[in-house]
């Protein structure tokens, strides 16, 4: 158990807190986010409600390692406890035992539900609608079914119903001025466009090729640069090396991997973003920044891009193709299959998507000459 930003006693931030008409609100939260670092970005919307709601509450996350740098410098977050994903420790779940008034889960699994359990007075968290899933329904204070059909954003809000609390969907990202320093001098001089082509899952990529295509159509029409970022792990490695050999050079890629704060200063820069289903996409929206997102089978209506200061509801609707969404587009296939949902066409992390694979430069350009147009209007 990993703890950032705690405080030395915290024995007097504990009971409630009176709101000033008179309602009585729990003092101190913890957010349980055991999943990948896009789920714990778009979680943040529930400690945005809950400080806007009441200034003085006290709130921690819960979150596996690695995770906890997208959380980098937000004013609503005290401290950030951080556990290993294949962690088996007693101590990761009888630490701080009961001692949040409220616990809040941002997913159905298991072991989210048994940390709920053993850290808040109340717990509020998902079940799946399945028959097994009956004992969440007896240990959980409060439980709401994971509902597939509604944006992930717009459920967790929900959640905040049974304590009376206005839901807000800011999804919160920060960075300092040393990380735009440092995004800066990454990036050079002059205006560009961000290509950010990795995933960790072969089922999310879009071809090395059309990137490199995209790349060169982009300079040689618009006239404007391209930068490409770089990631860690051999996955990604591999998709830049496959972009070089397709004929694009160092000199367009970052010459850096980016810490989650410095990528986040890096797209504060970029005229567009234009990425995969990835945790930087949802950053690039976060920040409000025109985005073009090439998604395969993922849903649009559950995980795509939340433009902030849209209305609590999910804000695409249950159809293929194209959707547009103010300053952001989100690119799919107008099959019949889309989106499924699965992980390829063989349901394994390791398998294509031909959604994806058939997804042509020329259908992505034409978007992005479209969004390009109504930023110059």
């Amino acid at each position: 158990m990993v703890i950032n930003n705690l405080d030395e006693d915290i024995s007097d931030r504990y009971g409630s807190i009176t709101r000033t008409s008179g309602v009585m609100l729990p003092r101190t939260f913890l957010i349980v986010s055991l999943r990948y670092i896009g789920d714990v970005l778009l979680s943040t919307p529930l400690s945005r409600s809950i400080k806007v709601a009441c200034p003085e509450a006290v709130i921690d996350y819960l979150v596996f390692e690695g995770a906890e740098t997208i959380l980098a410098g937000n004013p609503d977050i005290r401290s950030i406890l951080t556990i290993k994903p294949d962690s088996r420790n007693k101590r990761d779940f009888l630490f701080r035992f009961r001692q949040y008034d409220i616990a809040i889960g941002v997913n159905a699994s298991d072991r989210t539900t048994f940390q709920l359990i053993a850290k808040g007075k109340k717990t509020i968290g998902f079940a799946n609608p399945r028959c097994k899933e009956w004992w969440k329904k007896l240990v959980l204070s409060h439980y709401s079914i994971y509902d597939p059909n509604r944006h992930v954003v717009e459920l967790l809000l929900s959640q905040l119903r049974y304590i009376g609390i206005p839901p807000i969907s800011e999804v919160s990202l920060y960075y300092q001025k040393e990380d735009l320093d440092a995004a800066r001098e990454a990036a050079g001089q002059g205006d560009f466009i961000l290509l950010h082509p990795y995933t960790r899952w072969e089922y999310k990529k879009w071809p090395s090729r059309n990137w490199a295509d995209l790349s060169r159509r982009i300079k040689e029409e618009m006239k404007i640069r391209t930068m490409f970022t770089m990631a860690p792990g051999a996955f990604e490695r591999r998709i830049q090396e496959e972009i070089q050999r397709e004929g694009i050079s160092k000199d367009h890629f970052i010459n850096r991997i980016l810490s989650l704060p410095q990528m986040a200063a890096l797209l504060s820069m970029t005229m567009i973003y234009i990425g995969v289903d990835t945790v930087v996409t949802h950053m690039a929206a976060a920040l409000g920044r025109p985005i073009m997102a090439i998604f395969g089978p993922t849903p649009p209506w559950r995980w795509g891009p939340w433009p902030n200061g849209h209305p609590v509801i999910t804000p695409y609707e249950h159809k293929r193709g194209v959707q547009r969404k103010g300053n952001i587009i989100i690119m799919q296939k107008d099959w019949k299959c889309v989106a499924c949902d699965r992980m390829g066409c063989e349901h394994t992390r390791d398998s294509k998507s031909q959604c994806l694979v058939d997804l042509s430069v020329g259908e992505v350009y034409t978007e992005l000459r479209r969004l390009m147009n109504s930023m110059v209007m």
